[in-house]
């Protein structure tokens, strides 16, 4: 299990509202009504508006205050495609890096296994980290990951289908298809905005 911060907690809670519009487009957030909300002191709420910021959740305002930037079917299908982008460039990495079979077996255990929502989420980190580009592993912890996260929790459609999928990734990563892995990478993340 995670240990999350103070701040990291704060951050996931405003993620979650905003992703599923309980706090809406445009709606300004400040330190106080955070807190008022959430019952946390301002330390772990400037971190979690930072986090947040950088993720692309929020912007600045002038008057140090921050506002919700809309999270709509469009501009999800927009970060779903970056996604699927930066992950074509992990499995090219990964496939070019010295012995990528034990790697890629790594990633087939993960899906073979008893598959969940946790259990898809970390056949992503571990093909990120598998790639051992240490920019593309920080971008996905840092950036990635909590989106990824976030419309795989709310995927509405079956697992089985995101598994069959990620089976199929792995199989065209054993045999260095990346023209494949490119079509695969599109489905997934396709299906995945599906929400």
């Amino acid at each position: 299990m995670d240990n999350f911060t103070a701040g990291e907690q704060v951050t996931n809670v405003l993620r979650e509202k905003i992703f599923s519009g309980e706090i809406q487009d445009g709606t300004e957030l400040t330190q106080t009504w955070v807190a008022e909300q959430l019952g946390v002191s301002r330390m772990p709420i400037r971190e979690a508006l930072q986090n947040l910021e950088l993720e692309g959740f929020i912007e600045r305002l002038d008057n140090r205050h921050t506002r919700v930037i809309g999270f709509g079917e469009e501009e999800g299908k927009s970060r779903l495609k970056v996604l699927s982008s930066l992950e074509k460039e992990a499995a090219l990495v990964l496939m070019k890096t010295g012995k990528p079979a034990g790697k890629i077996t790594k990633l087939q255990d993960i899906v073979k296994s008893s598959f969940s929502k946790d259990k898809e989420l970390y056949f992503h980190t571990l093909l990120f980290m598998e790639s051992e580009d240490r920019y593309l592993n920080q971008v996905f912890n840092r950036m990635i990951k909590p989106t990824l996260q976030l419309f795989i929790h709310h995927r509405k459609s079956s697992s089985s289908i995101a598994r069959e999928k990620l089976l199929e990734i792995t199989s065209a990563l054993g045999q260095k298809e990346f023209g494949k892995i490119e079509k695969l990478l599109d489905e997934y993340y396709t299906e995945l905005s599906i929400r």
